[in-house]
């Protein structure tokens, strides 16, 4: 009569099951932070996605198709070889992203918020596989050589924080540009500046954009304004070329964009400045914008765009008092190299102060179309500016 085999008591087959998945899981986690490094890898699949090890495949769930579709583009080869070689897998081992909730995407493409890594929309409560690597090199067309947009945008001159005058109107937005463009690794990754029309916004912008390219060589910088945004995706979308768009504005580490209050009433390019900052966000780069609104005063602007600027940092600037007027005469003067003596520096500051559109006072811009005018007087008839 034949043996029978008896199981050891307290030792169950779906244990083991359970011990080598739970080994399989914690190994293909431990490889990807070493190979990412563990701010990376925390920043990525640290919090909301979920890794999961099947027979064949690694499943990650993700809480938008979004982040499915940044993942499946920028890690799918990474983790399939670090499961093959880690799960020592007999070939390719698949990677399927799982989307565990229908978001805003799906509401505005009318499907179920589940994305492939080529944009595809996926059926309701389906995983998305990734494809196996492939070529994919777009197709060259004739045309002659052009300067890329990256090499253009590298060749700008750009204004300068050394002829930043700081006053009390502007020295909170002064200080929040700062630290977002000279912390290492700050929690800080976007700062949005607001105010009229001619207070210095743009001038801080370029400036904290020329900053930080001159601290860090090699870093990739984009400054553009909200109307070439928008005009860069409609031409994208015409010409069937906008992974070409979201190359140039997602693979940076620092992106300004001025003249913000542009976007309002223009859904779709709101919706892909979304997308795009989700994208640079999950990236750790960093964002300043400038707008003549607070993003509360803006009706027409999605509250998704809303809720995101105002997760950064708001800073006002308003118009110069009396001392930054008094301040700004005299570096303009010196910049154009004017002698300006201090009771002509007292007189344009109270003349800038008084000649207010409404109740405001001038404007830095205005103040500057002053001293314009006296230096063509000075130029013109010498004889009446030293009267």
């Amino acid at each position: 009569m034949a043996p029978v085999a008896q199981s050891r008591p307290g030792v169950r087959s779906g244990d083991h099951t359970a011990a080598r998945h739970d080994d399989g899981v914690r190994r293909l986690r431990d490889r990807l932070s070493r190979e990412l490094g563990p701010a990376r890898f925390e920043r990525y699949f640290g919090r909301e996605p979920r890794l999961d090890v099947r027979d064949d495949h690694v499943e990650i769930t993700v809480p938008s198709a979004f982040v499915a579709e940044f993942i499946g583009r920028r890690f799918a080869p990474m983790i399939r070889r670090a499961a093959a070689e880690e799960l020592r897998e007999n070939g390719d081992v698949q990677l399927r992203l799982r989307v565990e909730s229908a978001g805003a995407d799906s509401a505005a493409r009318g499907g179920t918020g589940a994305m492939d890594p080529n944009g595809e929309p996926a059926s309701a409560g389906s995983s998305v596989q990734s494809p196996a690597p492939q070529s994919a090199h777009p197709i060259e067309h004739s045309r002659p050589p052009r300067v890329s947009p990256r090499a253009r945008e590298a060749a700008r001159v750009l204004a300068s924080l050394d002829d930043f005058v700081v006053g009390e109107s502007n020295r909170l937005a002064y200080a929040a540009a700062l630290r977002l463009i000279d912390a290492g690794e700050s929690s800080l990754q976007l700062v949005l500046i607001h105010g009229g029309c001619g207070v210095g916004k743009t001038h801080l912008l370029q400036g904290a954009a020329r900053r930080f390219r001159e601290t860090r060589p090699g870093a990739v910088v984009r400054c553009t304004t909200a109307e070439d945004f928008t005009n860069a995706y409609i031409t994208a979308i015409r010409d069937n070329r906008i992974d070409d768009f979201r190359r140039q504005y997602r693979g940076l580490d620092l992106l300004c964009i001025d003249d913000a209050h542009f976007l309002s009433g223009k859904e779709r390019t709101q919706s892909e400045l979304l997308h795009t900052l989700d994208a640079l966000k999950l990236d750790g780069a960093r964002v300043i914008l400038a707008s003549d609104e607070h993003p509360r005063d803006a009706h027409k602007l999605s509250q998704q765009l809303q809720s995101r600027f105002l997760a950064g940092m708001v800073a006002r600037i308003d118009p110069p008092d009396a001392e930054l007027r008094a301040a700004l005469v005299r570096a303009i003067a010196r910049r154009r190299a004017l002698l300006v003596d201090e009771s002509a520096v007292r007189l344009l500051s109270d003349r800038a102060g008084r000649s207010a559109i409404g109740d405001q006072p001038a404007s830095v811009r205005e103040l500057e179309g002053m001293i314009t005018q006296v230096e063509a007087v000075s130029r013109v008839l010498p004889e009446l500016a030293m009267g």
